[in-house]
């Protein structure tokens, strides 16, 4: 929604993009915004406990969304969109294949996205330099893949399977050899203050902590332990903090 302070300083709201939640699930909901460079607006919104939608690209569930919300009525779509004028697939569409995608951060042209998991893995996803990759980008893999397991899910039916089903909503077909990897994954184990929901996130760019510069910080809400994670010799290294 968008919301107007007319001489009165009464607010007016003017609604200006609906996601159906496709059932009556009170979680993974996500819901975090944040404007980057060129003032567009992203967005991410969970799976609402719904398999088939984070792979359905008439969808908007588990995806992150990218609009131009300023100076316009409503919203329009940035011409930098992987998915522009594409009429199979909702082209506000940045990123697909989440569960709950709480909360990604932009940093330095790096886009940062953890993502909750169900039963075995948390995980974190960098998509570096990402405004470069226009029609490149992949699925994050949710919910065949949780962590770097390829999941045994019968979709349809909403349950483990003892054999792997390939079945994407709608007929869309996304091969699985295309799937984004996360660059890190924690255990979700609870009982042994591990953690269970990632919760991201943001990049330390101060100067007061010189070590710490450049670092992406992060926590899980289960155990509230918190790490850093860090680019050395071209590689990710992760430290408790």
């Amino acid at each position: 929604s968008k919301f107007f302070l007319d001489a009165n300083k009464s607010e007016n709201e003017k609604l200006i993009l609906k996601i159906e939640r496709g059932n009556k699930s009170n979680s993974h909901h996500c819901g975090y915004m944040l404007f980057d460079k060129k003032n567009y607006l992203n967005i991410c919104v969970g799976d609402f406990n719904n398999l088939k939608n984070p792979y359905n690209l008439k969808s908007l569930s588990g995806k992150i969304l990218r609009i131009n919300v300023l100076n316009e009525e409503t919203y329009s779509i940035p011409e930098e969109n992987p998915f522009v004028l594409n009429e199979n697939i909702r082209d506000e569409i940045l990123f697909y294949g989440f569960r709950n995608p709480w909360k990604f951060t932009i940093h330095e042209n790096n886009f940062y996205i953890p993502d909750v998991g169900n039963h075995s893995w948390e995980e974190l996803n960098i998509v570096e330099n990402y405004t470069a990759f226009k029609n490149k980008f992949n699925g994050f893999g949710w919910p065949f893949f949780e962590g770097l397991d390829l999941i045994n899910y019968d979709i349809e039916n909403d349950q483990d399977t003892d054999n792997l089903v390939k079945y994407y909503p709608k007929g869309i077909q996304i091969p699985f050899n295309s799937t984004h990897e996360p660059i890190l994954t924690y255990p979700h184990k609870y009982e042994e203050e591990i953690g269970c929901s990632i919760t991201g996130g943001a990049v330390y760019d101060g100067n007061k902590y010189p070590k710490w510069k450049g670092t992406y910080i992060f926590t899980d809400i289960c155990s509230a332990k918190i790490w850093g994670v860090k680019k050395l010799n071209n590689k990710y290294k992760i430290i408790e903090i």
